[in-house]
Order: structure tokens, then sequence, then C-alpha cells
């Protein structure tokens, strides 16, 4: 399997659980996910028809994703939970 299909199949992957998530997260930050979500579909849609720069916007993004998810509060909360570990991998 090529780097295109594996990065295409992630980019969906991220894309299907953010969709779902998106009702459960907090009201506030709708309008972002909402465009955090559309930036993933978009890359998957440009991975889909063959272009590989595109890739290397998932770098910034995921680093967005990764310090948001690091500095809000409710986040750290669950992961540092022991009693309820079963949270951090959801």
């Amino acid at each position: 399997m090529n780097y295109n299909k594996l990065s295409l199949m992630t980019l969906i992957s991220i894309t299907i659980v953010g969709l779902i998530a998106i009702p459960f997260g907090n009201p506030k930050f709708i309008d972002r996910a909402i465009v955090l979500e559309l930036c993933f579909v978009s890359l998957s849609f440009l991975v889909w028809k063959g272009y590989t720069k595109p890739l290397y916007a998932c770098v910034p993004i995921a680093v967005v994703v990764i310090i948001g998810n690091s500095i809000a509060a409710p986040h750290v909360h669950l992961i540092t939970l022991q009693t309820m570990l079963h949270h951090t991998f959801i």
C-alpha cells in the first residue's frame, strides 16, 4: 500500500471520529470544530485526487489539535483520572 492510501484512510478516520465527537463537545467551540472538520474533509479530498502537498498541512493541524487538547482543563482532567482509564482511549 502506498502512503497516499494510508494517509487517506487516516484522514477519513479522523473525519469520522470528529463528526461523531462534535455533538458531545462544548457548544462554545462548535464553530472551531466544524472548521477543523472541514479542513480534514478538504485534505481527504485532495489526497484522494492524488495530490501529495496537502499532507504537509496535516502536521500543523495535528499540532494545533494536540496543543488545544493539552491545555483544555476538562480534557486534562479526563486523561489524568486513573479510575476511568478507558476515557483516555476514547
